[in-house]
Formats: C-alpha cells, structure tokens, sequence
C-alpha cells in the first residue's frame, strides 16, 4: 500500500509497460482506469520499456489502441540510447539480431543493417531469431566485431508465462566466442530517463517509477533516486523479494490500486 497523501507528492509517473499497463495485447484490469484518473490529477505519465521489438511509433499505436492516453514524446524505450551511441562512436554499419520491425527502424534512422563488414553487432529482443541469425552474428564476433545489447532483461512477460529475452542470449554468445559484451543499454541505467526528467523539468524526489521488475525497473528508480513501486501483475513475486538485493519502496497488486489515491 501507498501511505496516504502520497500521490499529493508526486509530480509524474515512469511506467513500465510489459506486465505493468499490459500483458500481450490486452491492458492489466484497471490500468486504463488509473492512468487516466492519474491524469485528471495533472500528473505526467511515461512509459518505459526494455522491449526493442518494435519501434517506438508501434507502442504509440499500441497504447493507442486499449484506449490510454499517450503522447509520442512520453514513450521511451532503450534504442535512443543505442542510436545515440552508435552516432558518437561514427557507426553507421550494423549486423542485428532483432526482429523486421527493428531492422526497418534502424534503416529509416539512416543506418545500414548487414551481416557483410559490419562495424558492430547489436542484439536486441527477436523473436523471429533463427539459428542461421544466431550463428552469423556469433561467426562476425569470433572474427573480432564487438557487441552491444539493447537491454539485459532475461524474458519478458507474455499471457502464456515468461519468455526469452536478451538477458538469456548474452551468457550464450560469450560461451561460444570468450567475448563478453561491449556495453548494455536500458533499465537500469539512469539515463533511460533522465534525459527526459531533464527535458521536462522533472525532480527526482517528486518522481516515481513503477514496474514488475526488481533488476530493472526498482534499480532504475534506485539509480535516479526516485519513488520506486513495484506491482505485482508481471515476472515478480512476493517470495522474489526475500532474495533480492534490490527492494522497492512499495508494494502494488497492481497499477490499478494507484486509482483509489488518484481519485
């Protein structure tokens, strides 16, 4: 439970989306309700995800389409950060394990997607990974290409129980090649959000992140030094926590209990 009056000092909410606002296609029972209840507040509503099998147009869309009020600039997601790398480091030259959606993003964004001569390889969430694509990917970083992932979550919540994420191919491809990753992008690395904290004006202390996630979304929050909620609607349990080393500030069922302080 949330103390009361809590909501009273918070100015905007990180949301995460997998398993927080949604589970597949479907909205979680009462998220909607409270995210806009939320926003009759006059609170400011993002969301974040490590999931980089779309682009960030299609999670617009998606949110869009259970009917949650949602802005482009509120949508935030780790190929950003990925992008804006590769730019610093003059890449424009990649081999992606990652799905047709991603590839066409990143070409749309300027960037050359092939496994002949890359500068980089970058391994995002695919689920149309073939072993053929595995294995080229692995074949270019046993010849010396480094690697980046999008993001380390290790599966991700779908209405028929979790499944593989990024977090589960990266212990398999140093395996095969002795080459650890180059660098992880994504929750929990504060700066998934605090460009936009910046952009908007936004104080740490009067800021909340909320997710079903310990290692990413509760170690984001603790990252930033904001409120942290976990709920409970998605990978983590009540049992997780007795072993975790990360440990939230409070404890949802899920995000539609935010109504109830919201109205």
């Amino acid at each position: 439970m949330l103390p009361p009056k809590l909501i009273d000092t918070i100015d905007a909410f990180f949301f995460d989306m997998d398993g927080t606002i949604y589970l597949g296609e479907e909205p979680i029972p009462g998220a909607r309700a409270a995210l806009r209840s939320l926003r009759e507040r006059g609170k400011r509503c993002y969301f974040v995800t490590n999931n980089t099998s779309k682009a960030r147009h299609n999670y617009f869309d998606k949110l869009k389409r259970m009917e949650i009020e949602v802005e482009l600039s509120e949508i935030i997601y780790p190929m950003h950060g990925v992008c804006d790398y590769l730019r610093s480091q003059a890449i424009d030259r990649i081999a992606l394990l990652g799905t047709e959606a991603l590839r066409q993003a990143l070409v749309d964004d300027g960037f050359t997607v092939t496994f002949d001569n890359p500068q980089l390889v970058v391994i995002a969430y695919d689920n149309e990974m073939t072993y053929n694509k595995l294995a080229s990917c692995i074949r270019l970083i046993h010849e010396g290409v480094a690697y980046i992932a999008t993001h380390p979550d290790v599966v991700v919540p779908s209405p028929h129980g979790d499944l593989p994420d990024v977090g589960l191919f990266l212990p398999l491809i140093e395996s095969a090649t002795g080459r650890p990753v180059e660098r992880v992008f994504g929750k929990p690395n504060a700066e998934m959000i605090t460009g936009v904290m910046a952009r908007d004006g936004l104080r740490a202390e009067r800021t909340a992140m909320v997710g079903d996630r310990l290692m990413t979304d509760i170690a984001l929050a603790v990252a930033v030094n904001c409120h942290s909620i976990l709920v409970l609607t998605g990978v983590t349990s009540v049992a997780d926590l007795a072993t975790s080393s990360v440990v939230p500030d409070f404890i949802l069922d899920g995000v539609k209990d935010l109504a109830a302080q919201a109205s």
